[in-house]
């Protein structure tokens, strides 16, 4: 299941605008009200429907389905968004997409109205008032690592490469040298800032060593890794931006957690067939 699915924009919407088409400006066939004519053959509204639900009616489900559960735990927990809360939010991202244009402009690209945007919006927050409830987010859960990688193909490379670096090898250097991974090793194994959340597998690997020390191999989808710590840097020692980037990331992933959570624990059946599927 996609992840992200409380974020798409629904079905729903579209179904309901072409409903609400005049009925001057349709006429009713036996297929049902005519939208459009071409050549003097009719696109009914069922034709619409039925190609809207067979093109993107799971997804649109899966979005109406991760939705009940958002509002079924916020109205159990007592939780809600307000207007005033909805408008903060979207104020936030027209300043981020470049304001009204650039606003107007990813609306168009992204094929959705303000109203469904908005409508996003506060399922957004309201999911993000949810898992701070449930798991709020402490200063201990933002510590980050400086941390360098290099990558072997498989697991005797990785052997050989911790042995290396046993007799006094210099990580940096094999890194650059061995690392099956051209940009980290372009930069002596050197990653981004390492959060617990995102990299739960290399967090782990790390969690007993202190800076300066390295691992053992470390088993990947594709391969192995030897990690090197360099430093930890808990909140007190980040700036406020890198603080609040790390924060939105890891409310992010709390937010996937708690979603899938949430459907495993729901009982959750599906009826009739859609159209395609």
């Amino acid at each position: 299941m996609n992840k992200h699915l409380l974020w798409k924009s629904g079905l729903l919407l579209s179904l309901a605008a072409v409903g609400a088409i005049p009925a001057a400006k349709a006429a009713a066939v036996a297929g049902g009200t005519v939208l459009a004519t071409v050549n003097g053959e009719p696109i009914t509204q069922d034709a619409l429907v039925q190609r809207l639900l067979a093109s993107q009616g799971k997804s649109t489900l899966e979005v109406m389905i991760n939705r009940m559960l958002v509002n079924q735990e916020a109205k159990r927990l007592g939780i809600r968004v307000t207007d005033a809360e909805v408008d903060t939010r979207m104020s936030l991202i027209k300043n981020q997409l470049g304001g009204a244009e650039g606003y107007s402009h990813w609306l168009s690209q992204s094929g959705i109205t303000e109203a469904q945007h908005r409508e996003n919006a506060r399922a957004t927050l309201l999911t993000e008032k949810i898992v701070n409830k449930t798991d709020p987010i402490k200063d201990a859960d933002l510590e980050l690592a400086r941390v360098r990688i290099i990558i072997l193909a498989n697991e005797a490379d990785a052997r050989n490469v911790v042995g290396v670096l046993k007799n006094g090898g210099d990580f940096i250097q094999l890194a650059r040298e061995r690392s099956v991974d051209r940009q980290t090793g372009e930069q002596g194994g050197l990653l981004p800032p390492l959060s617990r959340i995102e990299f739960p597998d290399l967090w782990r690997a790390i969690a007993d060593v202190k800076p300066g020390g390295t691992t053992a191999p470390v088993k990947l989808a594709d391969g192995y890794a030897i990690l090197k710590l360099e430093q930890r840097l808990p909140a007190s020692q980040q700036d406020e931006k890198e603080k609040e980037r790390n924060r939105t990331r890891m409310l992010s992933a709390r937010i996937e957690q708690w979603l899938d959570a949430a459907r495993k624990k729901a009982k959750i059946s599906y009826g009739a067939p859609l159209p395609g599927q």
